[in-house]
């Protein structure tokens, strides 16, 4: 846009999408933490509100992926209503073709899987580790419940999320602990576990 009128970004605070603010997108708090310490350097969540603060007034979010990534910061930063508008924002970049020409190509595949992570990584908390899956549920407001599947090392599990519980059934040879809120629980393989969420 700036090109457009003859003026050079360059002279601008200005970003086209989320690029810094990429790295806690894609990493964990605990991988941050620890690339951080080894560059010797402290990490915690200020440093995140800080950069998330500086970008997003900063950010034209001329790629509609951009939006994901920042939606996906203020869940973390428990900013709901700010990440509720940009998740919506999301799921009409495709449908009400916001850019002006690119949906009759054909969908963006990659802002459709990240509205996928939205919901999964973000409103209901899912992280997957090594030996255990973690849970940590906020469900906006405006939805009463949601239910997915996942596959992961080779055991499905059906995940139903509600105002006040999660409820998993696993299927497979093994079984994971699930952690919610700090707690552990052992789903039993074929038997569905209902946890209370606080």
């Amino acid at each position: 846009i700036l090109k457009a009128e003859g003026k050079s970004p360059d002279a601008y605070k200005v970003a086209k999408q989320a690029d810094v603010l990429m790295a806690f997108y894609l990493l964990s708090f605990s991988e941050l933490e620890d690339i951080f310490k080894r560059l010797g350097y402290p990490f915690d969540k200020q440093i995140l509100r800080k950069n998330y603060q500086y970008y997003i007034k900063r950010t034209s979010h001329g790629s509609t992926l951009s939006k994901v990534t920042h939606c996906y910061i203020a869940l973390i930063l428990n900013k709901p209503k700010e990440a509720w508008r940009m998740f919506k924002d999301v799921l009409e970049s495709d449908i009400y073709d916001v850019q002006g020409g690119t949906t009759p190509e054909g969908i963006h595949v990659g802002v459709m899987g990240g509205s996928v992570g939205i919901l999964t990584r973000g409103f209901c908390g899912l992280d997957f580790t090594e030996n255990k899956i973690i849970l940590n549920p906020h469900l906006p407001k405006e939805w009463e419940k949601v239910k997915f599947k996942v596959l992961y090392k080779n055991i499905w599990f059906t995940f139903s999320f509600s105002r006040n519980s999660v409820s998993v059934l696993t299927e497979g040879q093994i079984s994971l602990p699930i952690e919610v809120e700090g707690t552990s629980y052992y789903p039993s393989l074929g038997k569905k576990l209902t946890i209370p969420i606080p």
